[in-house]
């Protein structure tokens, strides 16, 4: 949804997915709606625990990781290449420390780049937990909605992190917007190959959810550097913006528009899709040639 919606209806898709007993009990602010956002995971998971913070918290103790953990691992038919099991053992306290700093400088830095977005994660991510992993750098779980598991490389930029936060934010906006408004018509059917198409980030057959996922996660990221690009512009500064976590914009551009018509080619796919799922997929094709013809969205 990032990139395909505007902020002021983003907002307000999050306000008609939130508990409304919460969001009562609590105002229509900012920190309402967070509260009432988690109430909703709750929901769907509830051992989740609900922070009354205005930020995302990120969690530093052991024993809270390893709630997370144990939460994060629960069986869910939406996840990414089975992220949700591939967590190995925790850090070591100095590791987590400065995974921790990492997630603490790259969230700053999406702060002073986009601060409509900053609110967005904050209102929609309860918390991040660290953990390592020989498989993953991190990831999702519809299981627990709001929740990343974040492994990073030691070797990621700031501009890495935070392309991998807006990566993992999309997923979550993604489960929560299935849960209130429905992507798919028939989730049994999601698991038959001939209803597959090819993800927009690995470029390979995965079930539709993947792919629509793969999708909507490309888009963000090109919203995400091009929104960045300009503001640099106009501020006469220049940010070091590497492309260790996806392909660079042109490549991207181009497995995007692959993945869209493999959905498109797919008349079993394209049935799978309700009205929400169509109208995204619709809006996802629209933006992608905005962006193909923008040479902004090309400068990384």
């Amino acid at each position: 949804m990032l990139g395909l919606y505007s902020y002021p209806e983003i907002c307000q898709s999050l306000l008609n997915l939130a508990d409304p007993e919460t969001l009562a009990a609590h105002g229509y602010t900012t920190q309402g709606l967070r509260l009432a956002i988690q109430a909703r995971a709750q929901q769907f998971q509830p051992e989740l625990p609900i922070w009354n913070t205005d930020n995302a918290v990120l969690i530093g103790s052991s024993q809270r990781e390893h709630e997370m953990r144990r939460l994060f691992s629960g069986h869910s038919e939406l996840n990414d290449l089975g992220q949700d099991t591939a967590i190995d053992t925790s850090f070591s306290p100095q590791e987590r420390t400065f995974k921790l700093y990492q997630l603490r400088v790259a969230l700053d830095l999406l702060k002073t780049l986009d601060p409509n977005l900053s609110e967005i994660f904050h209102v929609v991510i309860s918390c991040l937990f660290t953990s390592s992993s020989r498989i993953a750098g991190g990831g999702t779980s519809s299981a627990t909605p709001g929740v990343i598991w974040a492994n990073l490389r030691s070797h990621w930029s700031s501009w890495d992190v935070v392309e991998f936060l807006v990566h993992e934010l999309t997923h979550n906006i993604l489960f929560f917007d299935e849960f209130s408004e429905l992507h798919y018509l028939d989730h049994s059917k999601l698991a038959d190959p001939a209803t597959f198409a090819q993800s927009a980030i690995l470029k390979r057959n995965r079930p539709l959810d993947k792919v629509f996922h793969s999708i909507m996660v490309g888009i963000a990221v090109l919203n995400l550097r091009a929104n960045t690009v300009l503001q640099c512009h106009s501020a006469g500064s220049k940010l070091v913006m590497t492309t260790g976590i996806h392909p660079d914009s042109l490549t991207l551009i181009g497995q995007i528009r692959a993945a869209i018509a493999s959905v498109d080619e797919n008349r079993k796919a394209l049935r799978l899709l309700s009205g929400r799922g169509l109208d995204l997929l619709n809006r996802a094709r629209r933006r992608i040639e905005e962006f193909a013809d923008v040479g902004v969205a090309l400068a990384i």
